[in-house]
């Protein structure tokens, strides 16, 4: 594995900067909305 960094405004933005380049995963923590369960 190797990591790249970047700076952008937005992920998207992020994204079109390196996928020229990379082939691009994410690996990160997205915010889970709490689950109400009946």
């Amino acid at each position: 594995p190797h990591r790249e960094s970047v700076n952008a405004p937005n992920e998207t933005t992020a994204r079109r900067m390196l996928a020229r380049d990379f082939v691009l995963l994410f690996a990160g923590r997205v915010p889970a909305q709490e689950v109400r369960h009946v």
